[in-house]
């Protein structure tokens, strides 16, 4: 097991306290600290959260948000959505750098996506997945999304 930064640590301890519905935080948090060798980094949060998250802190002391991002590489992009199988997700989205392909994992099946959702992931990001890839060196990069509904 890798040791994560500090930086890390806030990001799987806010995990932790914004549990809701399926989504239980201390599982998720505690997965990838066991498992900190299958991603390079990781964010609960989403695309809009810096605002909302003013009124979620303020009401309910916690930020109030659907999705886990996590940054991984062609090598372990597989074994994190194995893992993810004890999340009782909604859906999962995958984008990788060395290809246009986009994947949806939902209900147990995997199918292709609309590719043009990479680019609002990319915009988000701040850089386009080859440019991330180039700034890591690497190629091989892959960002995980996982989504759960506010059931």
């Amino acid at each position: 097991m890798r040791k994560i930064s500090e930086s890390q640590q806030l990001a799987l301890e806010l995990m932790r306290r914004g549990s809701f519905s399926y989504f239980d935080g201390d599982q998720v948090a505690d997965d990838l600290l066991a498992h900190s060798d299958l991603w390079l980094a990781c964010w609960w949060g989403d695309h809009d959260m810096p605002i909302r998250s003013l009124a979620d802190l303020a009401l309910h002391d916690s930020p109030f948000v659907t999705t886990v991002y996590l940054l991984t590489t062609e090598d372990h992009w597989k074994s994190l959505v194995q893992l993810a199988q004890n999340w009782e997700y909604t859906e999962i989205t995958v984008f990788f750098q060395a290809s246009r392909e986009v994947l949806l994992i939902k209900d147990g099946k995997v199918r292709p996506d609309n590719p043009l959702i990479r680019l609002e992931l990319e915009e988000y990001l701040g850089y386009e997945l080859d440019e991330l890839g180039a700034h890591l060196d690497t190629d091989i990069l892959v960002v995980i999304s996982v989504w759960w509904d506010l059931v």
